[in-house]
């Protein structure tokens, strides 16, 4: 589906006291800045740009997941959906149903394309 965000990849960019992500032509697709001193709170913004540099590739992996997952959902039968479910619980998946997964992931899917 075409999305509207920026296309991928993003990267950060460090500077003193900004993270800046960017893509592969260096536009600036958003820029954080902080004012922490201490260790773990810089820590925190690191991981947050690495986060959001992540995103296109991550919405990218979702969608193909969520095609894949419905597609094989389409071709279980009501007994194979039923021991899918009762594994996903087992490994402690709440909603083990995977369709009910699978409308959680168009509702990520969408908020991500700006439309909740």
């Amino acid at each position: 589906m075409k999305t509207q965000f920026t296309p991928g990849p993003w990267t950060v960019n460090h500077c003193d006291k900004t993270k800046s992500i960017v893509n592969t032509k260096l536009q600036v697709i958003c820029t954080l800045i902080f004012s922490w001193t201490s260790k773990s709170r810089l820590d925190e913004a690191e991981a947050n740009a690495a986060l959001i540099a992540a995103a296109p590739e991550m919405y990218e992996e979702l969608e193909k997941a969520n095609r894949i997952i419905r597609n094989m959902l389409n071709l279980m039968t009501t007994n194979q959906k039923i021991k899918l479910s009762a594994k996903n619980e087992k490994d402690g998946l709440k909603d083990g149903l995977a369709v009910v997964r699978a409308d959680a992931r168009e509702i990520v899917l969408a908020k991500a394309r700006g439309k909740s």
